[in-house]
């Protein structure tokens, strides 16, 4: 089922062109760790329950699935550690993809709202409208994105600890009232005021992604 997994997530990797991401690699080196786990442990649990098939008593016969089972539990274990490490690794993958769109999709708005000024009026007016919902936008996924730090802070191990980080980094640079100042200053024609705002928004988000591409490493 793990090794399943491991070739869904691959196939959709290379579909997309993403080789060369560290989760790419990540994963590849999972899949032969458990290639490698196939080889030895899982064959030594066949040649197991194999001699305590061919037993010919019954006291050694038990001898011999206890050890396999034994070495079942420990397979297991092995599996559910890299299921796991899989799995915090595509949430910390996943997570830097929403900052950078959100960098992106607010970056875009602050150029838009620079040029503002310099258009008629006419074509102002349906900039703005549009940049406007732009941002409200942003803002929609900006709230997606604390959700779900706030979900991860919940683990435990370094990932929740980086999301924990990326919470109060982004409650210091004040990100959250910053955008919501971007739609009220944009409303209010204030456009000076809009990029100021929107500027900051983008730093903030620049330094959480640090932290998460720090996370990853």
């Amino acid at each position: 089922l793990v090794d399943s997994f491991l070739r869904v997530q691959i196939r959709q990797l290379e579909e997309n062109g993403l080789q060369e991401m560290q989760i790419y690699r990540d994963i590849k080196t999972m899949q032969a760790n458990i290639g490698e786990l196939v080889r030895t442990e899982m064959a030594q649990v066949v040649d197991l329950l194999v001699e305590a098939q061919e037993a010919k008593s019954e006291a050694v016969q038990e001898e011999k699935f206890v050890e396999a089972r034994k070495l079942i539990r420990e397979i297991i274990v092995q599996l559910a550690v890299e299921r796991q490490k899989l799995l915090r690794r595509l949430k910390t993958a996943e997570i830097a993809e929403q900052v950078r769109r959100l960098i992106r999709l607010e970056t875009s708005a602050m150029d838009t709202t620079k040029g503002l000024p310099a258009q008629t009026p006419t074509r102002r007016e349906q900039l703005a409208l549009k940049t406007i919902e732009d941002q409200r936008d942003v803002n929609k996924f900006f709230l997606q994105l604390l959700e779900t730090l706030s979900a991860v802070s919940r683990w435990d191990g370094a990932i929740a600890t980086g999301a924990a980080n990326g919470i109060r980094i982004l409650a210091a640079a004040e990100t959250g009232k910053h955008l919501d100042e971007s739609v009220r200053t944009l409303t209010a024609t204030e456009y000076t005021s809009a990029v100021i705002h929107q500027d900051k928004a983008i730093q903030g988000l620049s330094q959480l992604l640090k932290l998460i591409e720090r996370t990853q490493g």
